[in-house]
């Protein structure tokens, strides 16, 4: 009989233990939901993410691709340098039989064509040539003075009609300055898209990790719980068929565990993806060491978070430039639709030397020189139906109003996904303080429960059905939280402020990515 009191007792006692330590329900334990030394941090996962993620690193080429498509645009308008050096000898038979008259013929060419970006083709060139004549005959050799030529022009090319104008002759080069800054910000968004999906990531580490704590703990508690009821049970003070409910309850606790667990990994597998490390990396990747950050609740004005978005999301400044890439290839394509009406002026000197030197083959060009020679001219060219030109200008028209009509729509989504993601977080903080508040009444109502069923004034199912409830409480708990924190990144995404306009890509404050936007 003393026995069976002492047993009774040292069981009431571990009960009293379980029901007043610190710990017991979800206190000290939980501690380890703080800030880890050793793990990684939110902010060196996003700056890891900036660097490797193959998307972004797929961006900055398409930067690249288009800084090369505008030099190659630019390549219209280098000046053209061209040389030519020819020599004939020309040995022609004559009468009387025997005769040969020779001919020997020099020329040196040099000259620079330059387009303008108003469509105007300035050429200077220079042309040097010796000619000299001789005669073979049957008795002897008769030869004519060699005579050098020297002749300087200065032309210009002017287009009156199509390729007329910058807007006509120099839009692809216009047109590829645009698309530089297009991908350029087509980066920009990138990162931010980037950084968002690293966060959001990180977070559901986060959370997967704090699951499966309370998930572990759970499964201690539901052990402890079968231990106490076991002995209540040897001691005669329960029935047995208490514990049948216990082992199943434990059983299925011990299956969540096991399924968060796996959740852990798959959140790791997912964190590491999107920062863009390797496979051994991702493997070895350690425990997240941030906190969900502390909800702050205020009001979050609309219309002037609306109107940063506009002037801020980088994908609608992109489009927004990509719609003037058309608008200018439009231009162009109306402008050269009018037929070719060219004039072209040319103005130069002519010189002569005689004498088969070098000095009189360069003296060409200052020695006897005539006045100034001026010719001037149209060239026409009117394609009867002009079908290519006309068919060119449709669609640079619908093309425009294609990405026109995009980057409307775009920006209706932007501004109304602004509205959605600030009530998102309003809501997000109201929610989590509604989590926390149902967390702090259950443990107390579990508290309670426990100690009537240690007096025997309640059921073990009822236990469990109340200690389920808590632990569904702790996980609403976690994921509130983590969508608070995901609605912080997210607003600033949606407002265009996770990244900067200026400086480094990879310069970014833990501020940024963990508190509301002022």
């Amino acid at each position: 009989m003393r026995y069976f009191l002492w047993r009774k007792l040292c069981v009431y006692g571990a009960f009293f233990v379980i029901l007043t330590a610190p710990g017991a329900l979800f206190g000290e334990e939980m501690g380890n939901r703080v800030e880890r030394e050793n793990g990684i941090r939110l902010i060196e996962a996003v700056k890891i993410a900036i660097e490797k993620q193959p998307d972004t690193l797929i961006t900055e080429q398409q930067v690249e691709f288009s800084k090369g498509q505008l030099q190659k645009e630019s390549g219209a308008f280098d000046p053209s340098i061209n040389v030519g050096v020819s020599h004939a000898a020309n040995r022609t038979p004559t009468l009387p039989e025997g005769s040969t008259v020779r001919r020997d013929a020099t020329t040196g060419s040099v000259s620079v064509d330059k387009k303008l970006r108003t469509g105007v083709t300035l050429t200077p060139s220079l042309e040097v040539g010796r000619v000299g004549e001789g005669g073979e005959i049957a008795f002897g050799f008769t030869e004519t003075p060699v005579v050098n030529r020297a002749s300087v022009n200065f032309t210009v090319s002017i287009p009156l009609l199509r390729g007329a104008g910058r807007a006509a002759a120099g839009a692809d080069e216009m047109a590829a300055r645009v698309n530089v800054e297009a991908s350029r910000l087509d980066l920009l968004f990138q990162v931010s898209s980037s950084i968002r999906q690293t966060a959001q990531a990180f977070w559901q580490y986060r959370a997967s990790l704090e699951n499966l704590e309370i998930s572990r703990l759970i499964e201690k508690r539901a052990r402890q719980l079968l231990d106490n009821i076991q002995g209540l049970v040897d001691g005669g003070e329960q029935p047995p068929s208490d514990l049948n409910q216990l082992v199943a309850d434990l059983a299925q606790k011990t299956s969540r565990r096991i399924g968060d667990e796996q959740a852990l990994l798959v959140a790791r597998q997912n964190l590491g993806i999107a920062m863009g490390l390797p496979y051994k990396e991702i493997v070895s990747l350690p425990l997240p060491a941030d906190p969900f950050p502390e909800p702050v609740l205020r009001d979050i004005p609309v219309q002037p978070s609306v109107d940063v978005a506009g002037r801020s999301r980088k994908d609608l400044l992109a489009s927004k430039e990509r719609e003037r890439i058309q608008e200018i290839l439009l231009v162009a394509a109306r402008k050269n639709v009018r037929p070719r009406f060219d004039l072209e002026f040319k103005a130069g000197y002519a010189g002569l030397d005689e004498g088969g030197e070098i000095s009189n083959y360069w003296g060409a060009l200052y020695s006897n020189l005539s006045g100034l020679n001026v010719t001037g001219g149209f060239a026409l060219e009117y394609p009867y139906g002009n079908n290519a030109r006309r068919g060119d200008v449709y669609q640079r028209l619908s093309e425009y109003r294609r990405v026109a009509i995009q980057t409307a729509d775009l920006e209706r989504k932007i501004l109304s996904n602004v509205v959605v993601a600030i009530q998102a977080l309003e809501r997000s903080v109201l929610a989590l303080r509604e989590a926390r508040e149902s967390v702090a009444y259950y443990k107390k109502a579990v508290e309670g429960e426990r100690l009537k069923l240690l007096l025997g004034m309640t059921t073990v199912v009822d236990t469990l059905t109340l200690e389920e409830s808590l632990n569904q409480a702790l996980l609403v708990e976690v994921g509130a939280e983590r969508n608070y924190a995901d609605s912080v990144v997210n607003l600033r995404f949606e407002m265009g402020i996770l990244v900067s306009d200026h400086g480094e890509l990879n310069v970014i404050s833990e501020e940024q990515l963990t508190t509301i936007p002022q």
